[in-house]
């Protein structure tokens, strides 16, 4: 098969496009690797010889969707200048650009439609709970009150909000999404807000109960 000559790298992208294209139009067990070949206009060797399988190079795929989604949502915690409110808005957009504009690519990060066994199914998840990790730690840049158990417990909860959210946005068109995301919004600055009165009240009774004691042994 004649292919036409390109970088490495440019050869990798080609494929990863065409095949996040087919995974998630057709679904992982319904794509081969001579599908993604013959939409890349290469022999099944060349795209061996980048990703080693079919599972490399799906897997290839959710990697490069979730370092981009994370790039952006860095991003838009950069732009949100501390303030919690606009950091969850902003996060919000881009799930809801992505479930609009770029659905295949929210199904690959988010829908669990695309077939997973085994060995890539605990690889996906780890990703999943990798980014929902660094969800955590962008948390906690507005809600230092919060110790690391509660920001990861936020983070997942965040996640899991995220997707029904998403998917009730989905299922309720006439719903205006600057109305859901105000509602996607309000609900998790105040979840958050009211945890971090939770945390400083719990602080302010263990320093309480710390001068009780030391003054307790002062007497005795």
């Amino acid at each position: 098969m004649a292919t036409t000559r390109m970088s490495h790298d440019d050869r990798s992208t080609q494929l990863l496009d065409v095949a996040e294209a087919l995974f998630t139009t057709r679904g992982y067990d319904k794509v081969s690797v001579e599908d993604i070949a013959r939409g890349a206009g290469v022999s099944r060797p060349i795209v061996y010889q980048h990703f080693g399988s079919k599972e490399g190079l799906f897997l290839a795929c959710a990697i490069r969707a979730r370092e981009e989604f994370e790039a952006s949502l860095t991003a838009a915690h950069l732009a949100s200048d501390g303030d919690l409110a606009t950091f969850v808005e902003r996060g919000g957009n881009l799930l809801f650009d992505l479930l609009f504009d770029q659905p295949s690519r929210w199904a690959l990060l988010f829908s669990g439609a695309v077939g997973e066994s085994g060995d890539l199914a605990v690889q996906l998840s780890q990703l999943r709970f990798s980014t929902v990790g660094k969800l955590g730690l962008l948390a906690g840049e507005y809600a230092p009150g919060l110790d690391t158990e509660e920001l990861q417990a936020f983070a997942n909860a965040i996640s899991g909000i995220s997707d029904s959210f998403c998917r009730w946005s989905l299922h309720n068109p006439e719903i205006p999404r600057s109305r859901i995301l105000g509602y996607y919004r309000d609900f998790i600055t105040s979840a958050i807000t009211a945890a971090q009165l939770r945390s400083a009240e719990r602080a302010r009774a263990r320093i309480q109960e710390r001068v009780v004691e030391e003054r307790a042994l002062a007497e005795g």
